[in-house]
């Protein structure tokens, strides 16, 4: 099995190609997830603005201010992690994580007459992803290992069960403009931040096993001094 931290095990399975090394299991769900159902939930009012434009052309696993960026790839759905918070121990092999996942959808460019029509999709990105996030999963959604299978055809895939995410939690959505280097002006795009909780567990039959030391303080109550005891479990042979 390996340890593993979130959906990622440790240490990495050989990748089926150089492009596949070490990516980022939980994100390569989610970013299928919510292609898939901002696709389905918006696409006909999306029609009316944007003729024959998908509302989700190319996603992108990564800030699209940091590498190769093209218009003709828009819309572009983003997705990467931004900031991972300090690990709580939940018990000895298993330990808990916050981070916080970006999710940018960046529009194509348009003559300002037809930018004003697509201002009020801000509301239905922001919806969609509400929605996304309280359902956690639908039918526009089947994972490739689930095709066929009664549940996830009728309901769509688990999503937090596939990414292995232990809670998700919608955070704060706002309008940002895109400033990628070498255009000339701004992109409109819509950002939305989701926390992730995961939960690292390490794999003893990997390293092997291995005595965990608790350190505590004792006193017998009479004296002010506390004692520092360490204890282990098991118990190392002598």
């Amino acid at each position: 099995m390996g340890h593993s931290v979130g959906a990622l095990l440790l240490p990495a399975p050989a990748p089926a190609s150089a492009t596949a090394a070490l990516t980022d299991p939980a994100i390569d769900i989610i970013a299928a997830y919510l292609s898939g159902v901002m696709t389905l939930w918006l696409q006909t009012a999306w029609n009316a603005r944007a003729p024959g434009e998908p509302v989700v052309r190319t996603v992108y696993k990564h800030d699209p201010q940091e590498i190769d960026f093209s218009t003709k790839k828009l819309p572009i759905l983003c997705l990467w992690r931004e900031r991972d918070a300090e690990v709580v121990q939940l018990a000895d092999a298993y330990d808990e994580s916050e981070s916080t996942l970006n999710v940018l959808w960046i529009l194509p460019p348009a003559p300002q007459e037809k930018d004003s029509s697509r201002f009020s999709f801000f509301n239905g990105f922001a919806s969609a992803i509400k929605l996304a996030v309280k359902l956690g999963r639908h039918p526009a959604y089947v994972h490739a290992s689930e095709v066929g299978q009664a549940g996830p055809t009728a309901y769509g895939s688990d999503v937090l069960k596939l990414a292995a995410i232990d809670r998700w939690k919608r955070g704060t959505i706002i309008r940002s403009d895109v400033t990628v280097q070498g255009m000339d002006a701004p992109f409109m795009g819509y950002l939305a931040t989701i926390l992730l909780t995961e939960t690292t567990h390490r794999d003893g039959t990997v390293d092997g096993v291995f005595p965990t030391i608790i350190r505590g303080d004792i006193t017998d109550g009479l004296e002010p001094e506390l004692i520092r005891q360490p204890f282990k479990s098991p118990t190392e042979p002598d």
